[in-house]
């Protein structure tokens, strides 16, 4: 019996990991199912990102994104690795979770990054290098015929001119 006290005094946790929270103190006594502390795995952290419907409609599985972690000065990919079904009803976001690397990053550290949700081709022009201008044309005539409008665009860009 004694033995059997003496092994209910010991905490063991499930996996290997890292204490993140202490909740008592040793000595302290404990209520029935009360939290002794926060156990994470540290080979096995993710991190959760907020989506709006849409963009949560483009995010898939396995998809990898490139973050900035607090930590570090290079660029940490991490995949995809659960897209929650249910959107958030306080903030109407659905919640996705990235998988980190081994030991890429700390407990709690904040990121930045790029997940791309679509992609588009074309020719890329600033915006500051384009100016349009409209030309309006109406002609009225004599009540026996019809009046109409005539529209032209032009776009600038820099020393060429287009018309549309």
């Amino acid at each position: 019996i004694a033995q059997r006290a003496l092994d209910d005094t010991t905490v063991r946790a499930p996996f290997a990991g890292q204490v993140t929270q202490r909740y008592v103190k040793v000595g302290e006594r404990l209520a029935v199912n009360a939290p002794v502390m926060d156990v994470v795995d540290v080979a096995q952290l993710e991190i959760e990102i907020a989506l709006t419907i849409a963009q949560a409609n483009h995010v898939r599985l396995g998809q990898v994104a490139h973050l900035h972690l607090e930590s570090s000065t290079h660029v940490v990919n991490a995949a995809v690795t659960r897209i929650n079904a249910a959107v958030q009803a306080s903030t109407r976001s659905v919640l996705a979770y990235l998988s980190l690397p081994p030991n890429s990053a700390r407990v709690g550290e904040f990121a930045t990054g790029l997940l791309t949700t679509g992609q588009a081709t074309g020719v890329l022009v600033p915006r500051d290098a384009i100016m349009l201008i409209i030309s309006w044309a109406i002609h009225a005539a004599r009540a026996s015929q019809p009046h109409f409008v005539q529209k032209k665009i032009f776009i600038v860009f820099s020393d060429f001119i287009g018309e549309i």
